[in-house]
């Protein structure tokens, strides 16, 4: 009970010095009002920057969904690839470059 009692004390003297002070109601008012202000532009740009995490979050998933799929795909594409590469190699192998000996003269 001696805290209620404290309390009470202190809540007089306050208002006793805020009633001999005529003034101090609105430098109050408007340091309540950019406070008001801050915090709304603080919680405003928090809650961006967590959309925005988010966001983040969401393009690296379907990033990382496209990657697999993309392995998967080519993972079937590489027996044909390297059969084309090898295919290549080999007929580069067995032609060669044809020469014309004959000189045409306009």
């Amino acid at each position: 009970m001696d805290w209620i009692v404290w309390i009470k004390g202190s809540l007089s003297s306050a208002l006793g010095w805020c009633e001999a002070h005529p003034g101090i109601a609105n430098w109050l008012q408007a340091i309540g009002s950019l406070a008001a202000i801050v915090s709304i532009y603080l919680f405003a740009l928090f809650q961006f920057r967590r959309a925005r995490s988010h966001d983040e979050i969401d393009r690296i998933r379907k990033a990382q969904e496209l990657a697999l799929t993309l392995v998967a795909v080519l993972v079937g594409f590489k027996p044909k690839i390297e059969a084309a590469i090898t295919n290549k190699a080999k007929s580069n192998r067995r032609t060669k470059p044809s020469v014309c000996w004959i000189s045409c003269t306009f």
